[in-house]
């Protein structure tokens, strides 16, 4: 009886993934209806300005107090995602904080 929780989670878990993914299907089935589009011109600034816009931020350097809170919001994303991770495992195994447990330095740093 004391895996009941985890088994309930572990279920929930399932049917939370499977309602995502019917969702993303439904967005990759929206985006294949867009049309193709020449795009074979001029190639290499086309590749300069996805590597500016998309990987470099240039609109970040030209605001630095938006880039910087941007930033902040960025690591607190990957925070709070490396927090999500622990809970689905903490909830599947049925342990508490189980970070603490094999990073505790890396832990505190989070908490």
């Amino acid at each position: 009886m004391n895996y009941l929780p985890n088994i309930i989670f572990a279920i929930i878990l399932v049917v939370g993934i499977g309602y995502f993914s019917r969702n993303v299907k439904k967005l990759w089935r929206n985006i294949k209806l867009g049309q193709d589009k020449d795009v074979s011109d001029n190639k290499p600034q086309r590749w300069k300005n996805m590597a500016m816009i998309a990987l470099g931020q240039s609109k970040m350097v030209k605001r630095p107090i938006a880039g910087f809170f941007h930033v902040v919001v960025y690591v607190g994303f990957i925070i709070i995602n490396i927090e999500v991770l622990e809970i689905i495992i903490d909830g599947l195994l049925g342990t508490h904080r189980i970070g603490h447990k094999y990073l505790p330095k890396q832990y505190m740093v989070f908490s």
